[in-house]
């Protein structure tokens, strides 16, 4: 009789315990701001375009993977008042400019006003030359979240002003694939 007592105990407690969880759901997970997220650079120099990447962010319960802003008007405009339009022409909220001529010596910004009216302008700024490039190094590592060989790339580079601290650099990643092909 004491074992059926026991085992009636430990089950209601296992069932109370089960069915009083609710799942948590933090306020972050629901929320759906779509913050705007504005990345690139305006590039000086002779016969130079500049590109900007306009997205929204997204709530973790969205299903799509990208919230590209259409139908932005993005300018580049200089402390003397001139306006350089940029253009998404592939529709895909990469807004891209045409090939200008930028007076390094000038200060400019970047002026985004989104299709639901909303604006966003950047403060002045001189554009910054890029250091040199020093070297480029790089090694082949086994990867081991996923079982397989990498490449990493080492880019070394200084400011001799000292006026630069960080860097970004992107590049265009190139394949070629040469399949063998044996004659039986």
């Amino acid at each position: 009789m004491f074992g059926f007592r026991k085992r009636a105990l430990i089950i209601l407690v296992f069932f109370s315990v089960v069915t009083c969880r609710k799942p948590y759901e933090p306020p972050a997970i629901k929320a759906s701001s779509h913050i705007l997220a504005i990345d690139g650079f305006i590039n000086k120099g002779a016969n130079n375009s500049s590109q900007f990447v306009l997205t929204r962010s997204r709530s973790l319960l969205d299903s799509v993977t990208d919230l590209p802003e259409l139908g932005a008007e993005v300018m580049i405009r200089s402390a003397a008042g001139m306006m350089y339009p940029m253009f998404d022409t592939a529709g895909n909220g990469i807004y891209v400019s045409e090939l200008l001529n930028l007076d390094a010596g000038q200060k400019y910004q970047l002026a985004v006003t989104t299709a639901e009216g909303s604006k966003y302008l950047s403060d002045l700024e001189t554009p910054k030359f890029s250091a040199p490039i020093d070297s480029v190094n790089w090694e082949l590592v086994q990867d081991p979240s996923f079982g397989t060989e990498v490449v990493n790339v080492y880019v070394n580079s200084h400011d001799p002003s000292n006026g630069t601290k960080f860097y970004r650099w992107d590049y265009l990643e190139t394949w070629q694939h040469v399949s063998e092909y044996a004659l039986m």
